[in-house]
């Protein structure tokens, strides 16, 4: 990949900001927590971004989390499952951003609104640098952030569109409906990227 003088300061740009969250301790002071140093996944130039809640808490033994990219060998079997679902909506599992709402794991992954409030510093620099056109929510918490419901869509801005989508551990419970209704929003991301040259909008995916 060749980088130009804009990318390169967005290259230190994100740097500064791993060292801002490695160094920050807000959420210490009032919550049970444990330090997460690897709080993303994938690269910024990545055409879809998605958004979790929280890293498990305690911490895997293994170095690794649940939805990263790692090969099958040493992956959480959710992300195993969830590799399936991009191959069945035919999108690059690997051609994605993951990060989280709160970046360091929360006692019994109870993630409150203060949590969040202190980590959207981080998540709205982390937009600001993204470079796709897709963000790609898991679960309520994320979903609420972004003012968007499970199954559902909108535009954000600056010509990159939300879908929310109910977190895959609770999809990979509830049966074929649930997974179906996964894929087909997977679906219409493939539709919305492989076109988005034609400058066609989310309504015509509806």
């Amino acid at each position: 990949m060749t980088f130009n003088i804009d990318d390169n300061k967005k290259i230190k740009e994100f740097s500064e900001l791993c060292s801002e969250v490695v160094r920050c301790r807000k959420c210490f002071k009032e919550f049970k927590m444990e330090k997460f140093y690897t709080f993303f996944d994938g690269s910024l130039f990545a055409p879809i971004m998605i958004v979790g809640q929280s890293p498990v808490y305690p911490l895997p033994r293994e170095k690794t989390r649940p939805f990263s990219l790692l090969d099958d060998m040493h992956q959480h079997k959710g992300s195993r499952w969830l590799r399936k679902c991009f191959d069945e909506a035919t999108l690059d599992y690997k051609a994605v951003y993951i990060t989280n709402l709160v970046k360091d794991s929360a006692d019994n992954n109870k993630v409150n609104d203060k949590m969040i409030e202190n980590c959207s510093i981080f998540l709205e620099k982390e937009l600001e640098m993204f470079k796709g056109k897709v963000i790609l929510t898991f679960g309520s918490s994320a979903c609420k952030y972004f003012k968007v419901k499970p199954n559902d869509s909108r535009n954000y801005k600056n010509g990159t569109y939300v879908f929310g989508t109910y977190h895959p551990s609770y999809v990979m419970r509830g049966g074929e409906e649930r997974r179906n209704n996964f894929i087909n929003t997977l679906k219409m991301i493939k539709e919305l990227i492989d076109f988005k040259k034609k400058e066609k909008s989310l309504d015509d995916y509806k």
